[in-house]
């Protein structure tokens, strides 16, 4: 369970990178540039009407020495369908099509119902907030900071929501200032553990098959 939970919480998905290592040069933006921006971030948002790009997920745990690394593809469709597919180091497929939730690997396949987990509900609501930007004014969820290095905004969420505490600490998104768009996210356990997730070949509004979200 804690494993699907992380793989929820991974989805943030809008995301292009190709570095783990950041430089920490930001400066608080102004009441003006925040709003800007969040009204910038919310029109991409809902003129994106798909997404296909390759991840790599970097976990750091304080009982393992070296982080473990995966890759795999993510796709979304803006009916809120999404496809979060670990190709290495196994093949596991999260998915997610019309409010129905399956796992797929070499065993078969699981079906889930979000609603008899409070937390993997609580994740997929913060998963598709961030897709459409709602998670940016969600401000009973979230208390969050704006800086920028002019290159990049810094969003630092702070969870509100004792549910969302019991998992993260914080959850820090690094926008790029040019194209709305998420290169990297930093998630801060609660626990102490630590997931970085890159994403590169981000595709923007090209066309993905409907199989591609089927739950079968």
């Amino acid at each position: 369970m804690k494993e699907l939970r992380l793989l929820l919480i991974s989805i943030f998905l809008v995301f292009s990178g190709n570095v783990f290592s950041q430089t920490e040069d930001f400066k608080e933006m102004t009441g003006k540039e925040k709003t800007a921006f969040i009204n910038q971030m919310q029109l991409v948002s809902k003129e994106t009407t798909s997404l296909q790009c390759n991840f790599i997920q970097k976990k750091e745990m304080s009982m393992l020495k070296d982080p473990s690394l995966a890759m795999g593809i993510m796709y979304y469709a803006a009916t809120n369908n999404l496809r979060w597919e670990y190709v290495s180091p196994r093949v596991l497929v999260f998915i997610m099509n019309k409010g129905k939730t399956a796992v797929k690997d070499k065993n078969g396949v699981v079906y889930l119902e979000p609603q008899a987990d409070k937390m993997i509900n609580n994740m997929t609501d913060i998963i598709i907030g961030m897709i459409n930007g709602s998670t940016l004014s969600d401000s009973k969820s979230f208390t969050a900071n704006y800086s920028t290095n002019q290159k990049q905004v810094l969003i630092k969420l702070n969870p509100k929501s004792s549910k969302i505490k019991m998992a993260f600490s914080s959850i820090h998104v690094y926008v790029d200032a040019g194209t709305y768009l998420a290169e990297k996210i930093i998630m801060n356990e609660a626990g102490g553990d630590v997931t970085t997730i890159l994403l590169s070949n981000i595709k923007r509004n090209t066309f993905i098959a409907d199989d591609k979200f089927n739950l079968n």
